[in-house]
């Protein structure tokens, strides 16, 4: 299990080399439980090997605690609230990418580690 700190939609995150942001969450069902996933955007606008841009999913794990705080329609708000994850086991983690990227308009999908880090499908 891992403690995983829910990011604010809508705020950039500067990093050496450009900038995320995180405009969308989800929560996707499965028999295991429910998983927690983030959409994304990032620019790498200030790097020396040139200019580039993608879309991604950060997928946290399967809910093993419940997101408390809800906006003024019910639904999940995210900012700042801890949460407890399980990590998506390695045997999952292909057919998971390949639901999300249908899902979702993205060329990415990374899942958190236990042990820290990601694995990233493309």
């Amino acid at each position: 299990m891992v403690e995983f700190r829910v990011p604010p939609l809508g705020v950039e995150v500067e990093a050496i080399g450009g900038r995320y942001v995180f405009v969308r969450q989800g929560v996707l069902g499965r028999d295991e439980g429910e998983i927690l996933y983030l959409v994304g955007c990032a620019v790498t606008d200030r790097s020396c090997c040139g200019q580039a841009g993608c879309a991604f999913v950060l997928v946290a794990g399967f809910l093993r605690s419940r997101l408390d705080a809800h906006d003024e329609r019910g639904g999940p708000c995210v900012g700042n609230e801890t949460v407890t994850v399980e990590c998506i086991p390695d045997r999952m983690r292909k057919g998971l990418a390949e639901a999300l990227k249908a899902m979702e308009p993205v060329g990415q999908v990374h899942f958190l580690l236990a042990g820290g880090g990601t694995d990233v499908f493309f």
